[in-house]
């Protein structure tokens, strides 16, 4: 059997990180999230710029980065990873993002094995995601703006990915 690249995406506060860390655990996977260092230092210069053809392309050349990481990963393990390209192009998208151009299929990336989109209600993202401790200008931005989250979450949808509903939604 070979080893499995596995994706779980959704809207801020969805529980993808806590469902991509059990995964990982239970599958003795290795666990990625993008964006990863070295872009994690520079996001929040990137934020700032408030400009989101800008931001497009820095989390696209995230996850083309990090995408040899997975490759090499896939030798030995599979892996699990906590938002990849779908993500980058709904936020976009929901963004007012131009990306009639954008071909993901042509990237240099990893394609996942299967990819789940995590849903959960306005009101338990909300609760979720105020029990953050840490939170960019940007991540406050968000999770005050529901509707926001509602055309993305729309914008994954029309992605085709596998819907699932939160395993923490009662959290």
């Amino acid at each position: 059997m070979s080893n499995a690249f596995v994706v779980l995406e959704g809207v801020d506060g969805a529980g993808k990180t806590t469902i991509t860390q059990l995964l990982a655990s239970h599958l003795n996977a290795i666990q990625v999230a993008t964006p990863q260092v070295p872009f994690l230092d520079i996001r929040a210069a990137v934020e700032e710029l408030n400009d989101p053809t800008l931001r497009f392309h820095f989390y696209l050349t995230s996850v083309i980065a990090i995408s040899p990481l997975i490759k090499r990963s896939l030798i030995t393990t599979s892996v699990v990873c906590d938002r990849y390209v779908y993500s980058t192009i709904a936020y976009h998208r929901a963004m007012g993002v131009d990306l009639t151009y954008f071909d993901w299929e042509k990237l240099p990336i990893i394609h996942p094995t299967a990819s789940f989109l995590l849903t959960a209600s306005n009101s338990i993202r909300s609760v979720r995601m105020s029990k953050r401790t840490v939170k960019s200008l940007h991540d406050h931005a968000i999770e005050k703006d529901s509707a926001f989250l509602d055309r993305v979450n729309n914008e994954f949808l029309a992605m085709g990915l596998t819907v699932e509903v939160s395993p923490l939604s009662k959290y």
